[in-house]
């Protein structure tokens, strides 16, 4: 019988629900469960807890959904431009970089401010709004796992902020100005904010340096249901370079929501409460490129893995770590809208105190991001910092009843938060 033929997928315009799931301990309390089960039995019956109120996601405005998507996609494009030029593993944050960025345009004007608003289809506003409500709702969101997130925005020795730019970021993104960036303070800050696994982003912040808004996430969390990976094997992987390697791969069976689209199969692994790794295994004869080239943001937003129960799923997933430094090689692909931000005099007068109108000049914006990610027996951890800043120099280069799912081939994966569909991480899996 055709494998998928056992697939459901649910892609409504609807929010996500809530996953309701059991905890990730056998410790902890059980969470209420709801129609989807991630690594229980159909005859489990939980009982309900009551949850400290925490700032919700599942209530997002139509403009939010959509400043959302456009967060997700840019995340995207950014993944498939390296993609196109590597057959490395490779992870992101989108939300750390759209952050960033949207830190600067609060500097914006002109056609710099202009190419930002129309490539989030709102106002700078509208995108502060939903930022200060993604950073004070997604580090609470979830008790069951820990996700912090921090913004700084630094300047160099003999630049000024207008007052009128840091009233504005300290209003949406919790007063991020931090001083003069040296070396040692912005790679300290770094540090301290992801629990020193992101260290040395720079090797040197030069005299050349005007501004940078830096931001940073760090999560981690179990798997959801008390799953845990006992049974773990070395199996081939077939690596995107038609090499095979050999790789340690998490076997079980378990009932967890999985979908189906023209090209491209995905489970939903819960972790904490409010979180999935949502991993996409390419049809065989695809590539990541060809199944992540027909997503949007909203794609991955709406995308819902479903089971009610239904089917025992038999994964193989391997163990995987990747720690990626990503930078914008030239000039930020046009498909994101950004490129007049990045262009040489892109105008910030906005943001720097000065008379006239400040321009860059010979400085444009740059952007580099390193990011670290691991998938164990226990659950995941991921770690990013995205900085925007301008400078002279140019960027540095790039350095049934059962149903089986074995990603021993290439692969996608992604973090998402069930109430809004942020992307947190997403990456691909070429080669281990």
């Amino acid at each position: 019988m055709n494998m998928k033929k056992f697939f459901m997928l649910s892609c409504g315009l609807a929010l996500l629900s809530i996953s309701t799931l059991t905890a990730c301990s056998d410790d902890s309390p059980e969470l209420p469960s709801g129609n989807d089960n991630n690594g229980g039995t159909p005859e489990e019956t939980l009982p309900e807890i009551s949850t400290p109120e925490t700032p919700s996601l599942t209530d997002l405005s139509q403009k939010e959904l959509s400043i959302l998507d456009r967060q997700n996609e840019i995340g995207l494009i950014l993944l498939n431009e390296d993609l196109a030029r590597s057959n490395d593993n490779i992870t992101l944050s989108p939300l750390t970089f759209n952050l960033a960025i949207s830190i600067i345009a609060n500097g914006a004007d002109g056609a710099a401010l202009s190419a930002f608003e129309k490539a989030y289809s709102a106002n700078v506003d509208d995108v502060n709004a939903l930022n200060s409500r993604l950073l004070n709702a997604l580090p609470s969101a979830d008790s069951y796992s820990s996700l912090s997130l921090a913004t700084s925005m630094w300047t160099g020795q003999a630049v000024t902020l207008r007052q009128e730019f840091i009233e504005r970021i300290s209003t949406s993104y919790s007063s991020p100005y931090k001083g003069v960036a040296t070396t040692n303070s912005v790679n300290e800050w770094i540090a301290s904010t992801t629990g020193n696994n992101i260290r040395n982003l720079f090797e040197n912040i030069g005299d050349d340096v005007q501004f940078m808004s830096v931001s940073t996430v760090d999560f981690s969390a179990n798997w959801r249901n008390g799953m845990e990976f006992t049974d773990v094997r070395e199996a081939d992987f077939h690596n995107a370079d038609g090499s095979t390697s050999k790789a340690k791969m998490l076997n079980d069976k378990y009932f967890i929501p999985f979908a189906t689209g023209d090209s491209y199969s995905a489970v939903s692994l819960g972790l904490g409460s409010r979180y999935e790794l949502l991993c996409i295994l390419p049809d065989e004869g695809k590539s990541v490129s060809d199944v992540l080239s027909t997503f949007s943001g909203g794609t991955l937003r709406e995308l819902r893995c479903t089971n009610n129960y239904q089917t025992e799923v038999e994964l193989s997933l391997p163990k995987f770590e990747v720690n990626y430094d990503w930078s914008i090689p030239s000039v930020i692909p046009e498909s994101t809208g950004l490129a007049p931000m990045f262009a040489k005099n892109a105008d910030y007068g906005r943001l720097i105190a000065e008379s006239g109108v400040a321009k860059l000049g010979d400085s444009f914006l740059q952007a580099k991001s390193r990011t670290k990610f691991r998938v164990d027996e226990t659950g995941v951890h991921g770690s990013s910092a995205s900085a925007v800043y301008s400078a002279v120099n140019a960027p540095l280069p790039d350095k049934q009843k059962e149903l089986r799912m074995n990603f021993n081939r290439p692969f996608i994966f992604a973090i998402r938060e069930n109430g809004s569909g942020a992307l947190i991480f997403i990456g691909a899996i070429n080669k281990l």
